[in-house]
Formats: C-alpha cells, sequence, structure tokens
C-alpha cells in the first residue's frame, strides 16, 4: 500500500514537469515566431534605412528629398506588409 502513492506521486511529478517544460517551450516558440514575423513585415523599412546609408544625404533639403522618396515609394508597402504581420500574428498565435 505504501508503494502505491509513492508511484502515483512521483508520476505526478514528472508529469508536472513534462507540462512545464512544454510550456516553456511554447512560449519560446512564440517569442520566436513574433521576433520573424516582426523582422519580415518591416522589411520594407530595412530596405529604406540600408538605401539612405548608401546615399548618405547631407544638408535638410537632401534629408527631406530623401524621407519623401522612401515614403513614397515605400510607405503604402510598408503599411500592407504591417497589416498583414499583424494578421499573421494574431492568426499563429490564437491557435494553441
Amino acid at each position: 500500500e505504501a508503494v502505491v502513492p509513492l508511484l502515483t506521486h512521483s508520476r505526478l511529478c514528472v508529469e508536472l514537469v513534462s507540462t512545464k517544460h512544454l510550456e516553456e517551450k511554447r512560449m519560446l516558440n512564440r517569442i520566436i515566431f513574433i521576433i520573424i514575423v516582426t523582422a519580415l513585415a518591416l522589411i520594407p523599412t530595412w530596405f529604406f534605412l540600408l538605401l539612405r546609408s548608401i546615399a548618405n544625404p547631407t544638408g535638410f533639403w537632401q534629408n527631406i528629398v530623401t524621407f519623401g522618396v522612401g515614403i513614397w515609394l515605400l510607405g503604402g508597402l510598408q503599411l500592407i506588409f504591417l497589416v498583414v504581420g499583424v494578421f499573421v500574428l494574431f492568426a499563429g498565435l490564437s491557435k494553441n
């Protein structure tokens, strides 16, 4: 009679530890998923920053023109990527 509660208790401890391990792994996978989706959704911003650093505008007017052209060319695309990224995040994180 004394052995059965010990086995049940140890089995319960193993299940609790494995459940906690799975929850930690699931949380880590969610964090990695969030980072990847965010990085992909910000591709137009990374592209703009790369082109701006290559162009290296100096002075007020060159900075204004570079910023305006960047918004004109990449602003709509960035907005679409952000909306799709938010949708993917909600869809990916809502299913367990």
